[in-house]
């Protein structure tokens, strides 16, 4: 007689989706935290150069710096006005486990300011309202 209980395979096949679910939630948000960093030092690094460098025209630099670097420029707005670099970008990236959940690609936003003080260059974020 075979006396094992018969609920083993019910929760192994419960507890295996849970735990790829969980692991791709897990996935995609480091991802998405990781991208997220990136594209703000990349921003950063752009505005750095554009006004440690006498550039004519800063704005199409800056357009042309996100270009040599292979990052979207459908939503990129840039103003130079009284000496202060105003950059707002949206770059999206496909989501890899994210499918399970629906979606398609995350987005990431930058928009950031920058400006001279002393020969040192300062960067802040922009707060929207």
């Amino acid at each position: 007689m075979n006396n094992k209980p018969k609920g083993n395979g019910a929760i192994f096949f419960i507890l295996i989706p849970l735990f790829i679910i969980i692991a791709a939630f897990i996935y995609d948000n480091v991802v998405r935290v990781v991208s997220d960093k990136n594209y703000i030092k990349t921003t950063e690094s752009i505005m750095k150069d554009v006004l440690t460098n006498s550039y004519n025209n800063k704005e199409e630099m800056v357009k042309k710096l996100y270009e040599d670097k292979k990052l979207e420029t459908e939503q990129l707005n840039v103003t130079y006005q009284d000496e202060i670099l105003y950059v707002y970008n949206v770059h999206s990236y496909p989501a890899f486990f994210g499918l399970v959940f629906g979606v398609k690609s995350y987005r990431s936003e930058v928009s950031l300011k920058a400006y001279k003080v002393n020969d040192e260059i300062k960067i802040e974020e922009v707060k929207e309202g």
